[in-house]
C-alpha cells in the first residue's frame, strides 16, 4: 500500500522543489549558470519512472484499495487515531495541535475510504478519483509516520540519549509539515466526490472547437 504513496509524493515533491529552485535563480535558472535547469530536468522524469504516478493511483484505488475489502486502510486509520490519541495526553502544545490537524485529514480519508468502496460508486468514479485519493493518503500517512516519529524523538530526547539536535529536528519538522499539509488532504475530499460525470460534462466539440 505504501509502494504508490511513497513513489508519487517523493516524485511529485522534487519535481516542485526543484522548479522552485529555478524560480530562485530567476533568469539564471533556465540558463545552465547555476545548473538549476539540470536538477529541474533530471527531477522531471522520476514521475514517469518505475510506473507513472497515474499508474500507481489505479493500482492504489482501482486495487489495493480493494483487497480484503478495505482491510489495509482500516488497520492504517486505526494506527492514525491512535497516534492522534497519543498527541492529545501530550504536554506540547504544538503535537496536540498536530494531531488535530492530522484528525482532519484523517477524517477526510476515512471518509473518501467509504466512498471509493461503496459498490454505488462506478469504475470510472473511482478511476476519477485516483489521483486525488492518492495525494490524500501519501499527505495523511506520511504525515501520520513523521508525527509518530516525532513521538519517539520527544522520548529520546526526555532520555537525554542521541543525538539532541537531530531529535528536536524531527520534531520541528513534524510540526511544520502538520500546520501546512493535513488541510490539503483534508481539502481533496470534494474531487473525490465529484465521481467522473463532471469529467464528461464537456464534449469533443467543447474541447476541440
Amino acid at each position: 500500500m505504501l509502494t504508490p504513496l511513497a513513489k508519487s509524493y517523493g516524485s511529485q515533491t522534487g519535481v516542485q522543489i526543484a522548479s522552485m529552485g529555478v524560480q530562485v535563480h530567476g533568469g539564471m535558472g533556465y540558463i545552465e549558470e547555476t545548473g538549476a535547469a539540470q536538477h529541474f530536468r533530471d527531477a522531471r522524469i522520476t514521475p514517469i519512472y518505475e510506473g507513472t504516478n497515474g499508474i500507481q493511483a489505479i493500482d492504489l484505488a482501482g486495487r489495493k484499495l480493494s483487497m480484503q475489502d478495505g482491510l489495509l486502510f482500516e488497520e492504517i486509520l486505526d494506527e492514525i487515531k491512535a497516534c492522534i490519541a497519543g498527541c492529545q495526553q501530550n504536554k506540547d502544545e504544538r503535537l496536540q495541535q498536530a494531531g488535530k490537524n492530522l484528525s482532519l485529514a484523517a477524517d477526510a480519508m476515512e471518509q473518501a475510504v467509504s466512498w471509493l468502496l461503496d459498490p454505488a460508486q462506478s469504475k470510472q468514479d473511482v478511476l476519477s478519483a485516483a489521483n486525488a485519493f492518492q495525494d490524500m493518503c501519501a499527505i495523511t500517512i506520511g504525515g501520520f509516520y513523521l508525527i509518530k516519529g516525532a513521538l519517539a524523538a520527544q522520548e529520546m530526547l526526555k532520555r537525554g540519549a542521541g543525538d539532541k539536535a537531530y531529535y528536536q529536528g524531527r520534531v520541528d519538522l513534524a510540526v511544520i509539515f502538520a500546520s501546512s499539509d493535513f488541510a490539503l488532504a483534508a481539502a481533496r475530499i470534494s474531487e473525490i466526490r465529484a465521481g467522473a460525470d463532471c469529467l464528461y460534462a464537456l464534449g469533443a466539440e467543447e474541447l476541440n472547437p
